[in-house]
């Protein structure tokens, strides 16, 4: 009886080690529509209409706001301030502008 339990024990601990690591899966690159972007990257939003217009630069350059999260249908950002952050849905993007100088 004792000899199950030295082989039980380290099998039961190995198999919560293992789900614990498959838990702890790094969330999923944006795809889609907001596959370009990355968290950190100068964004400037403008409105239109009933949806939002976002315009993102390929130089660096400072722009009102800054993309603090990505999801897979939606976009956090945030202004420079750091006062209020925008979590816009990806139903309320009308157009996604790439500026490339």
């Amino acid at each position: 009886m004792k000899r199950v339990w030295l082989v039980a024990v380290p099998l039961v601990v190995a198999a919560v080690a293992v789900m614990a690591v498959y838990a702890q899966e790094a969330p999923r690159p944006a795809g889609g529509v907001l596959a370009g972007l990355r968290v950190g990257q100068n964004i400037a939003m403008a409105d239109a209409g009933s949806a939002v217009q976002l315009t993102v630069f390929a130089v660096e350059r400072p722009g009102p706001f800054r993309i603090t999260e990505l999801g897979a249908d939606y976009i956090a950002i945030q202004d420079l301030a750091a006062l209020n952050e925008h979590r816009i849905p990806l139903t309320s993007i009308k157009m996604l502008t790439h500026v490339k100088r």
